[in-house]
């Protein structure tokens, strides 16, 4: 079952980024701003979630700076969500192959 929010350990560990790295990416980045509980707790929805997933994509596979990553998502958004879907097929498509591979 989806979550309607999820903490900042939670995200951390589905999407690989240090907890540390989300927060200062939150100060850089507009669409990264998660809602705060009561107790002034992080609050991410499944989207961010995603966004944080594809920041990382975009950071670490692509090589891509801060303000690239920025100014990317300012740009357009989909184009980005596309490029990260099409990635995440290949690298699956990738992994059956191998298996397959391995079977023969």
């Amino acid at each position: 079952m989806k979550k309607l929010y999820y903490s900042i350990s939670e995200v951390s560990e589905l999407s690989g980024v240090p907890a540390a790295t989300i927060r200062i990416w939150e100060n850089s980045i507009v669409q990264l701003t998660p809602k705060r509980s009561k107790g002034q707790h992080r609050m991410y929805t499944p989207e961010m979630l995603e966004l944080v997933k594809t920041i990382a994509n975009l950071r670490y596979v692509h090589n891509i700076s801060l303000e690239g990553v920025r100014k990317q998502l300012s740009s357009n958004m989909t184009d980005v969500e596309k490029k990260r879907e099409v990635m995440e097929r290949l690298q699956a498509l990738r992994q059956e192959l191998l298996e397959i591979r391995s079977e023969l």
